[in-house]
Order: C-alpha cells, then structure tokens, then sequence
C-alpha cells in the first residue's frame, strides 16, 4: 500500500490544525484518513501575521507520499 496525498490545511491562531480536508486522494481511503489524523493531532505551525503583525488564521496545502516496504 503507498501512494501520495494532497490535503488543504486551516491553520487557527495558535498555529494547531483543527481542520485537514483531502484535496486530491492516494486512492487508499485508509491513507487519506491517517495522513489528517496525523496532521490534526500532531502539526503545530507559527501563524501567518497580517500586516500589523497580528496572527491570522490560513490556509496551507499538504502532499505527503507514503509508502511500506516489503521485508
């Protein structure tokens, strides 16, 4: 199983992800599902700023190529 995924991320004020949607699909549901699981739970990013320096909240775009070898 392996295959690459593109996700679209909502970045909160905080910098954590509350929010991973697919954009374009590995073809393996179980992949697509464990690359947002992961990336809500675990991702943690420094907030985009608007001009006064302020943390906005935003939208980033994700691809993540995973693959298991075979032993």
């Amino acid at each position: 199983i392996g295959g690459a995924v593109e996700v679209r991320l909502t970045i909160e004020l905080s910098g954590r992800v509350p929010r991973c949607r697919v954009a374009r699909s590995s073809g393996a549901a179980s992949i697509d599902a464990t690359t947002c699981d992961l990336i809500e739970a675990r991702f943690r990013f420094q907030p985009a700023t608007n001009a006064s320096g302020q943390p906005v909240a935003s939208d980033y775009g994700w691809r993540q190529t995973w693959w298991l070898e075979r032993r």
